[in-house]
């Protein structure tokens, strides 16, 4: 298994290759690794299109929870709070 960490300022669902995998945040709001096969994957969050990129296309080899892949969607929405999926 490998180990992604997946940043966003809201709470939403992880989905890898489409099937949910968790959350990249927990229901406090801390940010949370995510355990994952590894391999090469289509990386993408859950909810609104409202973030970029949509996907991120990823190798995913060599992590550990320590040293997680680290994937970054930053927002496009212009409100203040970007919508949570729950």
């Amino acid at each position: 298994m490998e180990f992604v960490l997946v940043k966003f300022t809201g709470r939403r669902r992880v989905l890898v290759d489409d099937a949910g995998m968790g959350y990249n945040r927990d229901e406090s709001g801390e940010e949370q690794v995510l355990e994952i096969p590894g391999g090469v994957h289509s990386v993408r969050l859950g909810g609104l299109h409202d973030y970029l990129p949509l996907a991120h296309d990823v190798d995913i080899r060599q992590t550990s929870v320590d040293n997680p892949l680290v994937l970054e969607f930053s927002s496009t929405s212009t409100s203040s709070q970007p919508a949570e999926e729950v």
